[in-house]
């Protein structure tokens, strides 16, 4: 049975000026607002995701506005041309991959956002896959 979901968007935080100007380098402008619509947290917190012990934890969702201003890479998925914003998980073979829509539209919500669609741990050796990403700040530790 599908879900019935209203797309209200939360406003988790700002892109960073040095992120904002790679995203243009790549022929998209950046809406420099990181949000998180109903549906992209129901995805990120899907039961698949949890039964693959991929999910992030209640307290790891609160934190994401924090993970998001503080993150400890921030890399440019060239496959699918999109921000990943990497955070420690508290795991040594293990980091939270917080995927980004830069710039993205939400239906119902009046122009661009950039939009936080998926987050979920993966291992670090999937995020150090040569060719995949370009690390725009940071490092993958």
């Amino acid at each position: 049975m599908k879900q019935n979901v209203v797309d209200k968007a939360q406003t988790l935080g700002f892109v960073s000026e040095p992120v904002a100007r790679y995203v243009e380098s790549k022929g998209l402008q950046p809406a420099r607002v990181l949000v998180m619509a109903e549906h992209g947290l129901l995805h990120a917190d899907s039961q698949r995701h949890r039964n693959d012990g991929v999910a992030l934890t209640a307290d790891e969702y609160r934190r994401l506005p924090e993970m998001l201003a503080n993150p400890e890479a921030v890399l440019w998925d060239k496959t699918h041309d999109n921000l990943l914003y990497v955070f420690s998980a508290g795991e040594s073979d293990r980091q939270i991959k917080i995927v980004v829509n830069a710039p993205d539209g939400i239906k119902k919500v009046q122009g661009q956002l950039d939009v936080v669609i998926n987050a979920f741990k993966v291992p670090v050796k999937n995020l150090k896959q040569a060719g995949m990403y370009e690390v725009i700040e940071g490092k993958i530790k």
